[in-house]
């Protein structure tokens, strides 16, 4: 079974904390995008409201930005330009 890594940032504290999701438990987030928020209950979190703010595909590559066209090409700025 597929799980959901998550990593909460506070913030206030600077702190960050690594959670790890069973998919059957992290359904709920599935078709979520960028800027939505989410009950913290769905990952164990309860009390909480959380923001998603980032995120990556199976693969490893980074989620789209808010703000950015969707489909737009993402540039890395530490790559040299040719």
């Amino acid at each position: 079974m597929v799980s959901f890594k998550f990593v909460i940032s506070d913030p206030q504290s600077r702190k960050s904390h690594q959670i790890e999701v069973d998919q059957g438990r992290a359904i709920g987030l599935v078709g979520k995008k960028i800027g939505d928020e989410f009950n913290g209950d769905v990952i164990g979190l309860t009390g909480y409201s959380l923001q998603i703010t980032g995120g990556t595909d199976r693969d490893g590559s980074a989620g789209a930005r808010p703000g950015k066209e969707e489909g737009a090409p993402f540039r890395d700025s530490r790559l040299p330009s040719l």
